[in-house]
């Protein structure tokens, strides 16, 4: 598989990162019920498997918990950033990116080297 992948049995395909929900979505309030009974029953800590909320949201969709309003979207374009984030800053690799996402997720930098893509873009303020 590669990062994303929209194969029938890959059960990654959301981003847990970012969920926006109307207040008492039925399926979101299924979703944190599983997780919770999930989180509160499973006593041996080798077991956490740490894309059970990714595979759970599928598994709810389907078997027929409806969700009307989700979309299935890549969720590539939140991560060009983080993808790029070391790079020597490219304005328009920068604009690009902006034109594809308004948001991005990144990861924690040990070391952020000067006028790289993350430098200019977070540290210096660029726009």
């Amino acid at each position: 598989y590669g990062y994303f992948n929209w194969d029938e049995d890959f059960m990654v395909k959301m981003l847990s990162s970012f969920i926006i929900a109307k207040s008492n979505s039925h399926f979101i309030s299924a979703l944190r019920d599983i997780l919770i009974n999930y989180w509160q029953k499973e006593k041996n800590i080798t077991n956490h498997y740490y894309f059970v909320l990714h595979v759970i949201f599928e598994l709810l969709k389907k078997y027929g918990y409806s969700n009307n309003t989700y979309k299935n979207m890549s969720d590539i374009e939140c991560h060009l950033l983080q993808f790029y984030a070391k790079n020597k800053f490219d304005s328009k690799l920068w604009q690009e990116i902006q034109q594809q996402s308004f948001l991005h997720k990144l990861t924690h930098f040990r070391t952020i080297k000067k006028d790289s893509m993350i430098d200019k873009i977070i540290i210096q303020g660029i726009n």
